[in-house]
């Protein structure tokens, strides 16, 4: 007995560490693929950019079948609010995940697909769209079925309908019939169709069992509308509603759009009815357009990115001179510069000997001797003098060295001829002396033994002339060095200022001189130039790898300051499948630090600023939760509409919003006006009317939000309400514009408020009519 408890606490033991082995977070990537497209052409083909899909991951299986049922209620409108990433255009995405979770993949409005991991690293899955609906345009008189559209909110570029809803009239639903409504947005600006949504198809139960019968009782493959048919919701006699829920994401949050709806009724005898009916306002609420926020940028620690010197060739000439005892082929030990020009020359020839990084190539030994004398014997003098120096200057150096050094030298030694003479002569003013000495060359040309016979018995010859010949009777030894070496700070500050090549571009720094130039430039628009520069030299170095993550998050900051955006600049740096920022990431012997939390921080500031609250609450729920990024987390969930509470939230979630809303409702006294009435109860209202009286008199947004909280009142406010936003038009004449298309003013109000504002007005200028 004790044996066998022995043997089943072994198993249990084995059995844990396979399930804690499970559970580990592993690397999926996968694939996501067209079926219909794959069996006709047996091609791997991805979906079209226009088609939405989502791979929600789960960590267990039973978390994903859950789901999985609910999904497959309602395959157009179901959208699980867990963690999902979203595919590249090829169909790609990766994720990380236990062995033993699972995922979900939604396609369109195809049915979801569970996909079990099982310790896959690799997932391909095909998904059956079937066959999509053509978009039609049906002209027909228009009949008002809803009599008041829902007024929807808009959060940035994002409309938000909360039941929808098409009232059938009794004469129009029948048991034998179906309703197809086909929701689409328009754009009043552009007077254009924007995108058609998913149908939505109402079968009558007679309707549904001849269309069976009709089918072959195969009516999933055979009815093109099944896939959009609402299963549990009937069309029939009765008078009925039908509404549902739908998130529209806008191409941008300026253009005025509402959401419309085709619907028809057919039976088996074709359409009996058809018209358009609005789903939305024209004018939505915007129901946090006034909140006030500063969005802050984060800069990278620039010495965690600090580029590698890249080491060049440098190439340096050097003269060295020695002097000579007149007439002899050694040195003047008279003359003290002889000593330290030859340690000088030492000392620098062998640290380029010696140096890891350099070369002596060539090394150059030339004579002179002075012109005074026979021409003959001055040559030979030089001769000597040349090998006394090489032998000198070559013993200082190692043999094995000189045996790679280039040492040949054309003319190599030589008579110094009396033009020099006079040369120097010259320089120093002595005119007379040096003119002396011309006219003898000119009287003896080429002849250089009479010219040194007629100048010695020149009277300036003894006072000035022999006294500059010393100068003349030198020894020069030349090198030519390859040093390999990065330039210092101050000789990259130098290139970038005195070099017009590199000042304007048309020579490129290396990455390590930009990172230098990016510490010592001031000027905020030459740096951004800078920046641009050498994230631009950076992705040309290698097309494949991620740009300078550097110079892309400087180049962000800049842009930010002043309002620019630009959202491919920091993208390619964020991985929205690792759920957190600062991950270690290691690739053979290379590892890299993925969602960099500046970064993405960055990135979210960027889809803010371009009113894309979708993309930035995904990024939001990257950033690490500390006080940071805290009212930046905070400002992003309420600007994209998750600051309401409902009862499907999870306790977790609703902690969130609420923390979160009660960081920017605190934010500041007109940001807690504003969040009162964005939570648009009676309740909230009644909040928002207490907290307005704490704001100024002279900021027409009071008088604004005065006029909203004054509406939300009924009758009873509609005088207040007409008052207010009239102080509101005096104060600030830019908010006409803005009431003209809000949905919480509404149309007729606003109309009836412009024409008091115009009367005022006329009456101010004594009669002259005034518009807006």
């Amino acid at each position: 007995m004790k044996r066998q408890l022995i043997y089943y606490m072994v198993l249990a033991f084995a059995m844990w560490g396979v399930m804690a082995s499970a559970q580990a977070p592993k690397l999926v990537v996968g694939r996501v693929l067209d079926k219909a497209a794959f069996d006709s052409e047996r091609k791997q083909i991805p979906f079209s950019s226009d088609v939405e899909i989502y791979v929600y991951v789960f960590n267990t299986i039973a978390e994903a079948e859950d789901v999985y049922r609910e999904m497959q209620k309602d395959t157009v409108n179901f959208f699980h609010e867990g963690f999902y990433v979203i595919p590249d255009i090829n169909g790609y995405y990766s994720t990380t995940l236990p062995e033993n979770g699972a995922l979900l993949v939604k396609v369109g409005i195809a049915k979801p697909v569970l996909e079990k991991v099982d310790g896959r690293s690799e997932i391909t899955t095909y998904v059956d769209m079937g066959h999509m609906l053509e978009n039609v345009l049906v002209v027909a008189p228009r009949k008002v079925m809803d009599a008041l559209p829902e007024v929807v909110d808009q959060f940035g570029n994002l409309i938000v309908l909360n039941n929808a809803k098409v009232a059938v009239p009794k004469q129009y639903g029948k048991r034998n019939a179906r309703m197809i409504v086909m929701p689409y947005v328009v754009n009043h600006n552009r007077k254009d169709t924007l995108c058609y949504r998913v149908p939505r198809v109402y079968d009558g139960k007679e309707f549904r069992l001849s269309q069976n019968r009709w089918t072959g009782f195969d009516q999933e493959n055979n009815d093109p509308l099944e896939k959009y048919v609402i299963k549990d919701e009937i069309l029939d006699e009765n008078n009925r509603t039908y509404t549902w829920s739908d998130t529209v994401v806008l191409p941008n949050a300026s253009d005025n759009f509402q959401v419309f709806a085709q619907v028809n009724f057919e039976d088996y005898l074709g359409t009996y009815h058809n018209q358009t009916i609005a789903l939305s306002s024209r004018y939505p609420r915007k129901p946090l357009r006034f909140l006030e926020y500063d969005l802050s940028e984060y800069s990278l620690d620039p010495d965690k990115y600090e580029e590698r010197a890249k080491r060049e060739l440098r190439t340096g000439v050097e003269d060295v001179s020695l002097s000579f005892v007149i007439g002899k082929a050694q040195l003047d030990p008279s003359n003290p510069e002889n000593d330290r020009e030859l340690k000088r020359l030492n000392s620098k020839l062998l640290d380029i000997i010696n140096g890891e990084s350099s070369k002596l190539k060539e090394l150059h030994i030339s004579s002179v001797s002075s012109p005074d004398g026979s021409y003959a014997s001055n040559s030979a003098l030089a001769a000597r003098r040349l090998e006394y120096a090489k032998k000198l200057i070559f013993s200082m150096l190692p043999r094995e060295a000189m045996k790679r050094v280039y040492t040949y030298t054309e003319n190599a030694s030589r008579v110094a001829s009396w033009e020099e003479v006079a040369q120097l002569l010259e320089q120093d003013s002595l005119l007379q002396a040096a003119t002396a000495i011309r006219d003898v060359i000119a009287a003896n040309p080429g002849r250089h033994d009479a010219q040194s016979l007629a100048i010695k018995k020149l009277p300036e010859y003894n006072k000035v002339i022999k006294d500059y010949l010393p100068k003349l009777r030198t020894m020069k030894c030349e090198y030519v060095a390859e040093v390999f070496r990065a330039l210092t700070p101050e000789e990259i500050m130098y290139r970038y200022e005195k070099d017009p090549d590199y000042r304007s571009g048309r020579k490129q720094f290396e990455l390590y001189e930009y990172w230098n130039l990016f510490k010592m430039v001031k000027d905020p628009a030459e740096l951004e130039v800078l920046y641009k520069r050498a994230y631009d030299f950076s992705r040309e170095l290698n097309a494949e790898k991620k740009p300078w993550i550097l110079a892309a998050n400087n180049l962000a900051v800049s842009y930010l300051k002043r309002d620019t955006i630009d959202l491919s600049l920091l993208e390619p740096f964020i991985d929205r499948a690792t759920r957190s920022c600062n991950v270690e990431r290691t690739k053979g012997r290379v590892t890299e630090i993925v969602n960099v939390e500046e970064v993405v921080a960055n990135q979210l500031v960027m889809y803010l600023k371009a009113n894309d609250f979708r993309n930035a609450s995904i990024l939001a729920q990257m950033l690490p939760d500390v006080p940071k990024y805290e009212e930046l987390i905070a400002f992003t969930y309420c600007l994209g509409g998750y600051y309401k509470i409902t009862p499907d939230l999870s306790q977790d979630e609703i902690q969130k919003r609420s923390r979160y809303f009660q960081i920017v409702q605190q934010s500041s006294p007109l940001n807690n006006v504003v969040m009162c009435l964005a939570m648009n109860t009676a309740a909230w209202t009644s909040r928002a009317a207490e907290e307005v009286k704490k704001l100024p008199l002279d900021d027409a947004r009071t008088h604004y939000l005065k006029a909203i909280i004054y509406l939300r009142q009924g009758d009873a406010g509609y005088m207040n309400a007409q008052q207010s936003l009239l102080e509101c038009f005096r104060l600030d004449k830019s908010f006409i514009s803005v009431a003209e298309t809000d949905g919480e003013i509404g149309e007729d109000f606003f109309k009836e408020t412009m024409e008091m504002y115009e009367l005022n007005q006329e009456m101010l200028n004594g009669g002259a009519s005034a518009g807006y």
